[in-house]
């Protein structure tokens, strides 16, 4: 009864209670729902955790609204979540230290999976002044490394990972240990170093990934396949790839799924199979649009767009880069926005659209450079060499190819150097 007068209580009769009585009653209405409906379901956990919140039962409150937020991040409604820490926000002066420490490291884990960096940043300080001892935390190291990647530092993120790996004081058993290996790999890709991730293939995948951390085994698996792929084993990442996939699936983990769907795209596009990499793209955009992931979408859109310049459809694929571009300018300097420019240079290369190509390079050269990306500032090189030779301008091809070829050695990129030196013939 009190339920049903709370729900639908006239403000003049609500008015009139006093504000003790108030959060007796709604501290009373959190207790009665627990008791009486089903805790597991969201809206009764919304219901519940909104009574104790007026209630200022702060324990009570701080449970049930932690567990809305975690249940929507693995839903992939980070906006949701966001919403359910900006209520525990007013509640986190009453916390113990170790409770501040989990809201913070969670919440700047969210803010990274929007790719909102300079919120990150900003409660990976708060976080880092909570912390007794900040190099020996595995949390903290995971929270840089992964801001430093989202950037595309990848250097930076390597020198991080690394030292963690070999902080004695950092154990192995620690739940967030398997998360740095796949950012070690990870990054190990970012630079090009197919041949060690690829070389130690087998200890990575006999790690005892336990149950818990499938997540984790399917995440692994995909990136070795995508070392297969830029080392050109198609085969060999197809078959990760779709061991990968049918694991995604059986644990229904959209996020992965997506990203396994669109690597092979990216392994059926190589092999000019351009009606299945445009099957794989869409299917993997479908899940991105459904879990509201821009930046996956806009790679997937890149992809699309490359198929279409492949294709000889230049207006489509240009209105694809340009939606791309239009995705990454809306976030803060975020990895793989100099890819998106060099594929818009490539296809006004194509038509023949010089100038506007050479505009666009000069920026892809600047940020590929400070982010130490050598791949793309040696594709990049490549490109410029290419439009000089078809300008007549053979001297400034040879150095522009020649620099490209210096970079394309250092990370033993064998098919990129054939190119090269081709048109250097």
């Amino acid at each position: 009864k009190l339920r049903i007068d709370n729900k639908y209580i006239s403000s003049l009769f609500y008015s009139k209670i006093d504000d003790a009585e108030k959060k007796k009653i709604h501290n009373y209405l959190g207790c009665w729902i627990e008791k009486t409906e089903d805790p597991l379901l969201s809206e009764t956990k919304n219901e519940i955790a909104n009574h104790f919140l007026k209630a200022e039962n702060v324990e009570k409150s701080y449970y049930y609204l932690l567990k809305l937020a975690k249940e929507a991040i693995e839903n992939g409604l980070l906006g949701d979540a966001v919403v359910y820490y900006d209520k525990i926000q007013p509640l986190v002066p009453f916390f113990t230290n170790t409770d501040k420490i989990n809201f913070y490291f969670e919440r700047t884990k969210v803010f990274l999976d929007q790719y909102n960096l300079t919120l990150a940043r900003r409660e990976l300080d708060i976080l880092t002044k909570l912390i007794a001892y900040p190099n020996d935390s595995i949390g903290l190291q995971y929270l840089i490394t992964r801001i430093y990647l989202k950037s595309g530092a990848i250097q930076s993120a390597l020198k991080v990972l690394d030292s963690a790996l070999l902080n004695s004081k950092i154990k192995k058993t620690d739940e967030l240990y398997p998360e740095l290996i796949i950012l070690k790999v990870s990054s190990l890709l970012s630079l090009t170093r197919y041949k060690a991730i690829l070389q130690d293939k087998e200890n990575l995948l006999n790690y005892k990934w336990r149950e818990k951390y499938l997540a984790h085994r399917i995440r692994l698996m995909n990136l070795i396949a995508l070392a297969y792929y830029y080392t050109g084993e198609f085969d060999s990442a197809e078959g990760m790839l779709n061991e990968s996939l049918s694991l995604a699936r059986n644990a229904n983990i959209k996020s992965i799924e997506l990203k396994v769907l669109n690597n092979l795209g990216m392994v059926f596009y190589q092999r000019s199979q351009f009606k299945e990499a445009r099957a794989y793209y869409e299917k993997s955009l479908n899940i991105a649009e459904n879990l509201s992931d821009p930046i996956n979408r806009a790679k997937i859109l890149n992809n699309l767009g490359g198929i279409d310049h492949m294709m000889g459809n230049f207006n489509s694929a240009l209105l694809l880069f340009q939606q791309t571009e239009e995705i990454y300018n809306k976030f803060e300097s975020i990895a793989g926005y100099e890819s998106v420019l060099f594929a818009k240079a490539l296809l006004f290369s194509h038509i023949g659209y010089f100038e506007k190509a050479l505009d666009i390079l000069k920026n892809v050269d600047e940020i590929a450079r400070s982010r130490e990306n050598d791949l793309v500032t040696a594709y990049s090189l490549a490109l410029l060499g290419n439009m000089e030779r078809v300008r007549g301008n053979f001297e400034n091809s040879i150095n522009k190819n020649n620099q490209a070829i210096g970079l394309f050695e250092k990370h033993n990129l064998l098919k990129e150097l054939c190119q090269v030196y081709l048109s250097l013939t």
